[in-house]
């Protein structure tokens, strides 16, 4: 056989599935036509991947520009944390000194008609000078002098140093892109290529992908970080796929070893042996255990909650990054970031499996619906009312009954309110105003049905009060009660910050100033006996805000660790008391967080 026929041979191998009903050989025009037809129908599935790959890149340039935005406005936010906590206290003392003298004011500083960074410059002008009168401030109010952590937080660097190109070769490897490095001897040839083409020679190193107009975020509104493993996400299904938390929560063990009864403990504390100190101790330290680190940035506020499509979950409000749904372990089962705002409270309509985030916005606030059926889809955005007038930085705290109705409060040392929104009308309704007060939290404390109303329970932070607030079905309110002249909690809590009702009727009161989580124990009789919530010392005071619980578990949210704790603080409904008892000291809250 000669070379041309075994060649022939090899061709008609190749191309068996053009031959099987051809007789005639195949000649060399007809083999090159089907390698070019080949080569084309290969270099057109590429085109259609790259074309896909495209897509996908833009998503992905799109969520990293959102992450990078949402990551200034955190930096921002960290930087000037310091100053508001310091302008929230100095604020109030004056109110305070105000409500004291008489006489009227000698000077007043006006607010400023233009940005206040172009009215207030001294801290640029004379940062000497600046430093002088925050000195002076700290005499004033004995304010311990201690280095700021803003010096800490290292400089963002100008937008003329930052290197695109170098980015982009970041993220090509990234990808599995292998980077076009453009050497110096073939620079010239690129560039008339480019030029030929009518395009600059600068824009194939960069993305061709970038949006005209941008996505800017609020002041307050910041994606999940990427470093110390966190990943930003903008929806649900990439946080499922990408978010692997790395510890793993074990069950809370049994308490074998106690058996003590309710009416033991509201008689009198047990004092055990120091041995008996010991296991109690290591028994609860591997009843407490945290989450949260990996992805939360700010969280406020924590609402356990059960419904027919999500039994069993915890939302958890992020100030920075939207709504967490997740496990009782912690284990994000899914994220709603809503965009250009900051989320505060948070409430769960069990029945009607709807969700309510109070929500605050660079134009106001409001209370954003979503449907947990729905996979959380958003169905209605409610204004929040605006009278009376309370400051838009304090937060909207909200609550929902146990027949549906939305509640509400807020107050900002001057004034407080109380509403319930009509939903027949699509209108608030004032239900109770008060001044030189601050309502904090708000939680349904008891459903009377049998007397057609609900007790709805809030913290006055300003006044050292829990209010309870008796609202009839009609929508008015009837009755209100001050269980801190009642139980005499003034004497061992001096700033509720939130206030709770567990399933077991104890009230659960957490103390801002200290860090303390007292309990409210409901004992026979109607007597009940006040006691202190054994807590880690990584709860720090003035770190903790929201609470909920979930059988026996007490869930807490730690905005400035960026944490949940979780720990159980009863056996079986039956309340455990501290091992050891130290001497409590108290102090006066400097400033409540404004979310």
């Amino acid at each position: 056989m000669s070379v041309k026929d075994e060649n022939i041979m090899k061709q008609c191998h190749l191309l068996k599935g053009h031959s099987e009903h051809r007789t005639n050989e195949w000649k060399e025009q007809e083999v090159l036509r089907s390698c070019v037809q080949a080569l084309e129908g290969r270099c057109s599935r590429r085109s259609e991947v790259s074309h896909q790959q495209k897509m996908a890149v833009k998503q992905f340039v799109a969520k990293i520009e959102v992450m990078l935005l949402n990551e200034l406005s955190g930096f921002v936010e960290r930087k000037n944390e310091p100053d508001r906590r310091l302008i929230s206290r100095l604020n109030r003392e004056l109110i305070n000194i105000d409500a004291k003298d008489e006489r009227p004011s000698i000077y007043h500083v006006p607010s400023p008609s233009r940005p206040a960074w172009k009215t207030w410059t001294l801290s640029d002008s004379d940062p000497n000078k600046m430093q002088k009168v925050l000195d002076l401030t700290s005499n004033i109010m004995r304010i311990p002098k201690t280095s700021s952590s803003i010096d800490d937080i290292s400089e963002i660097k100008h937008s003329a140093d930052w290197d695109a190109r170098y980015i982009t070769h970041v993220i090509c490897e990234n990808i599995g892109i292998t980077p076009f490095v453009v050497h110096d001897s073939s620079r010239s040839d690129i560039t008339e290529e480019h030029r030929r083409r009518g395009c600059s020679v600068d824009s194939s190193m960069s993305s061709r992908f970038v949006r005209d107009t941008p996505y800017v975020s609020s002041f307050r509104e910041k994606s999940i970080p990427i470093e110390d493993g966190r990943f930003g996400s903008v929806s649900s299904s990439s946080l499922n796929a990408y978010e692997k938390l790395s510890t793993n929560v074990s069950s809370l063990p049994p308490l074998s070893d106690y058996t003590s009864h309710p009416s033991s403990i509201l008689s009198s504390s047990i004092t055990p042996t120091p041995r008996e100190a010991d296991e109690d101790e290591a028994a609860q330290r591997e009843e407490i255990y945290c989450f949260g680190k990996s992805y939360l940035t700010r969280p406020i506020c924590v609402e356990a909650f059960s419904t027919a499509s999500k039994p069993n979950r915890l939302a958890i409000t992020d100030s920075c990054g939207g709504v967490y749904i997740t496990s009782a372990n912690g284990e994000i089962e899914q994220h709603i970031l809503i965009k250009n705002s900051s989320a505060s409270s948070i409430c769960v309509d069990e029945k009607n499996e709807l969700l309510y985030v109070s929500v605050m916005q660079s134009k106001g606030r409001s209370i954003h619906v979503f449907d947990i059926a729905l996979d959380c889809k958003k169905v209605e955005v409610i204004s929040c009312p605006k009278d009376p007038k309370i400051e838009m930085s304090r937060t909207r705290w909200i609550t929902v009954g146990p027949r549906g109705h939305l509640f509400m409060t807020s107050g900002d040392n001057i004034k407080s309110a109380l509403w319930t929104y009509i939903r027949s009308k699509k209108a608030w309704k004032l239900l109770k105003e008060s001044k030189k007060s601050r309502y904090q939290y708000l939680n349904v404390a008891e459903d009377q049905a049998e007397y057609k109303a609900v007790v709805l329970l809030t913290c006055d932070a300003a006044n050292n009060r829990l209010l309870l607030f008796v609202v009839d079905h009609s929508m008015s309110l009837i009755n209100e009660y001050d269980l801190s002249k009642t139980y005499r909690l003034q004497e061992h809590i001096h700033s509720p910050a939130s206030a709770i009702v567990d399933k077991n009727g104890n009230l659960l009161i957490l103390d801002y100033a200290n860090g303390k989580l007292w309990i409210l124990l409901s004992g026979v009789k109607g007597v009940r006996r006040l006691k202190q919530v054994p807590l880690p010392e990584i709860v720090k005071p003035q770190e903790a805000l929201g609470i909920c619980t979930k059988n026996d578990i007490l869930y807490m949210a730690l905005f400035n660790r960026r944490e949940i704790l979780c720990c159980k603080y009863l056996a079986d409904g039956v309340f455990r008391p501290m091992v050891t008892s130290s001497p409590i000291q108290q102090r006066r809250s400097t400033s409540l967080p404004r979310n």
